[in-house]
């Protein structure tokens, strides 16, 4: 997932390239969560190629937490992220989660149409701060 990513948040305000030593270090930390919460992955059916993933963790008794919602660059591949969404929503309604939080959330495009589509209501904003040294 580390390539993808990349591709993903490239252009995102405030994206900051990382190693993949350090991708994998922040991501194996997750492992043993990540075993009961499998991400939703989407692929080329051809190829096989990873075109897209949401990854998905507990957050409280009846909630889970859209941490990464991230598909390949490019308009044929619109609307894989609300499909990625939706199957998480079917998984873990199942498994009796009846909420969900989308994490690092910024008022643009994309996020914006998640927010529609779901109907999600924000419930907590933050402030970012420069200052020059």
């Amino acid at each position: 997932i580390y390539t993808l990513s990349c591709l993903a948040f490239a252009e995102n305000y405030l994206y900051q390239a990382i190693s993949f030593d350090d991708f994998s270090k922040l991501y194996l930390a997750l492992k043993n969560i990540i075993k009961d919460f499998p991400p939703i992955v989407c692929r080329s059916k051809s190829s096989g190629e990873l075109l897209g993933y949401c990854l998905i963790l507990p957050y409280l008794q009846d909630t889970i937490l859209f941490k990464t919602i991230a598909r390949k660059p490019g308009a044929q591949f619109a609307g894989m992220g609300k499909a990625m969404v939706e199957e998480a929503i079917r998984r873990y309604s199942e498994k009796g989660y009846s909420k969900g939080v989308f994490a690092l959330y910024k008022d643009d495009g994309s996020s914006r149409y998640m927010q529609d589509c779901f109907g999600a209501q924000v419930f907590r904003s933050y402030a970012l701060f420069k200052r020059q040294f």
